[in-house]
């Protein structure tokens, strides 16, 4: 890997070189290209190199290897006065604190200091600690770097449910000077320039085409017509006499070259991985999670639908899973994904629904005590709503996007879907399109090709989805009539000349009233 590395520095230092010779020459765009393919392909290799002498490093190390064993642990009813006068004589910055054998949180040394004089006596651990990770003794420590990078630096180390010891970033880092193997260095032999130029020529275009940069592109997706892809039993449905056409989005990971020249392509966009596969998830698992809750927007739509058109639906779940944290928002650094909000200020929460009617409807700055279930664990955080950009309907919530955990919807009907390999939450809105049209005596589509992308929610609400410049083009391309997009995002689509009539919905009564004609 250090070869290649080393081989890859080559390639890029090329690469740059060109875009100077480019840039000299009077050819900026040829020059740009060349000197961010290179200066990425150089970063890239240095990453690579550096991550396989760390993993080799550490590959027969544990957590529990390089943990400080036996911390000194205080209890959460600890005044900030005791616990200053017994740290003072201790080693150690951070401190775990523990009750009945449970780890509670850790209390940073600095943090207490922090306290003023007159109310550490009144004050207690429970009222200033801070949430902590927990490792698994066992664990590689190459698998847990990552973690430690982030705030505070350190986590607790548990053996089975005891705190066994304290693991930090500098421990690591300590580990690694002493550990790290050398490189041998190989003596120099002089080339001939034209070889290896002539090799360079001849080799770069081939690396450039197998390796694949840390980024994906997301472009157009060919429509789909999905106006058959619904079967309803039990109740008497009417035929359609338009079409309803699914628009998405691929989103891949190119090579080299392909990432390059998507680089000035204005129909697709390119974003680190990062921003697309959540951290420490393969792509299969994210993949797996994205089709299920595809197939969960599906029962939405067809609730959302029958409500729609009059008729009684009974729905149920077991409270509000968290698929995402918004960046930045209130939630971010306070829940988790997988986190499942079971109740707000003590009401109980079984639907996603229940959750909106919440943090949405009260003033920005509202404070919401949340219990939620984050594994075998139940803990009640607090969360202040706030104003979110382009987010929802609203602009004020905490930051989540959630999906109702064990969703059963109980219909006056039965209803199959066409098995599609798609994943997300944005066909809601065109799925609940097709079933109320179908439910509904009125004439919705009226010949006409309509396009739609928008989550739906279980009591019609329609939401934010993300990729809708390109959705837009595959909707284009569909020669749609019409595009109902969500009205939160609808300022993201500024072009011109648009082929399509683009209309921002806020939920499925008023899709289905603009439709009509009533709006």
């Amino acid at each position: 890997t250090v070869t290649a590395a080393r081989i890859a520095r080559l390639f890029a230092l090329l690469l740059m070189g060109t875009g100077l010779l480019w840039l000299v020459v009077g050819s900026p765009v040829s020059a740009v290209w060349s000197l961010v393919m290179g200066w990425f392909l150089l970063q890239a290799a240095e990453a690579e190199k550096n991550y396989a002498l760390v993993s080799q490093a550490f590959q027969d190390l544990t957590v529990r290897n390089l943990m400080t064993r036996d911390p000194v642990m205080f209890r959460s009813d600890t005044s900030v006065d005791e616990f200053l006068n017994l740290a003072r004589v201790t080693p150690h910055s951070v401190y775990p604190v523990v009750d009945d054998g449970d780890l509670k949180g850790m209390l940073p040394l600095r943090v207490a200091a922090a306290v003023p004089a007159g109310a550490r006596v009144e004050t207690r651990i429970a009222d200033i600690m801070v949430e902590t990770m927990a490792l698994d003794g066992s664990s590689q420590v190459v698998d847990v770097i990552d973690q430690l990078r982030m705030p505070p630096g350190r986590a607790a180390v548990l053996e089975g449910s005891r705190v066994a010891g304290i693991l930090s970033i500098s421990d690591v880092a300590r580990s690694l000077q002493t550990r790290q193997p050398r490189q041998g260095q190989s003596p120099r032999k002089k080339r001939n320039l034209g070889v290896i130029l002539g090799a360079l020529a001849v080799v770069l275009p081939i690396a450039a085409a197998l390796y694949k940069p840390p980024v994906m592109i997301i472009a157009p997706a060919p429509p789909v017509d999905v106006t058959k892809d619904v079967e309803i039993d039990g109740v008497p449905v009417t035929d359609l006499s338009g079409s309803y056409h699914l628009v998405a989005v691929t989103i891949t990971q190119p090579n080299a070259l392909r990432a390059a020249a998507s680089y000035f392509n204005d129909e697709v966009d390119m974003l680190p991985l990062t921003e697309v596969l959540p951290a420490n998830v393969s792509q299969e698992v994210y993949l797996r999670s994205q089709r299920r809750v595809f197939e969960e927007s599906q029962k939405s739509a067809a609730a959302a639908a029958a409500e729609a058109v009059g008729m009684e639906v009974t729905t149920n779940g077991s409270g509000a899973q968290i698929i995402d944290v918004v960046k930045d928002s209130p939630a971010d650094g306070k829940l988790k994904v997988n986190d499942v909000i079971v109740a707000v200020d003590g009401t109980p929460i079984k639907l996603v629904s229940d959750l909106i009617g919440f943090t949405t409807v009260k003033p920005v700055g509202t404070t919401f005590e949340m219990t939620i279930e984050r594994g075998s664990r139940t803990l009640t955080v607090p969360v202040t709503s706030g104003r979110l950009k382009g987010f929802n309907s609203t602009n004020t919530g905490v930051g989540i996007i959630s999906t109702t955990k064990d969703l059963d919807v109980d219909l006056p009907f039965e209803v199959k879907f066409k098995d599609r390999n798609i994943g997300g939450p944005s066909a809601g809105l065109v799925y609940s399109l097709i079933i109320a049209d179908m439910l509904d005596a009125k004439d919705v589509a009226q010949d006409r090709r309509i396009a739609a992308s928008g989550t739906i929610q279980l009591s019609g609400v329609v939401g934010p989805v993300g990729g809708l410049k390109e959705k837009l083009i595959a909707a284009e391309e569909a020669d749609a009539d019409v595009f109902l997009v969500p009205e939160s995002e609808l300022r993201e689509l500024s072009r011109p000349e648009e082929a399509v009539t683009t209309v921002g919905v806020k939920d499925l009564p008023d899709a289905l009233g603009i439709l009509n004609g009533n709006a």
